[in-house]
């Protein structure tokens, strides 16, 4: 992505503008958290590429990883964050300005 052709206001949010990046939040801001699995098969992409995403995310706050026991099994959960509400949100506001 060419950040040079986006408002300045938006350059802020670089590490939310990867549209994997934003389809994680926008999920978990529906949902508040969500399995790794559901995630990459909703999203369509594979382990790798869903791990490095979530690492960055991670890395910034904005969201984390944890684990739940349903009927047995152990699950990867990624849960948003509330900086990565925030962000979200503030995001969403820069972003129907230019809209």
């Amino acid at each position: 992505m060419d950040f040079a052709d986006l408002p300045k206001e938006l350059s802020q949010f670089k590490d939310i503008l990867h549209p994997t990046r934003l389809a994680i939040l926008l999920i978990l801001s529906k949902h508040l958290k969500a399995s790794a699995s559901d995630l990459r098969k909703n999203l369509g992409i594979p382990w790798g590429t869903l791990h490095s995403h979530v690492q960055v995310l991670v890395q910034n706050g904005l969201i984390s990883v944890g684990r739940e026991f349903v009927n047995g099994r152990s699950l990867v959960v990624l849960l948003l964050e509330p900086k990565g509400e925030n962000q979200l949100r503030k995001f969403k506001d820069v972003w129907n300005r230019f809209q």
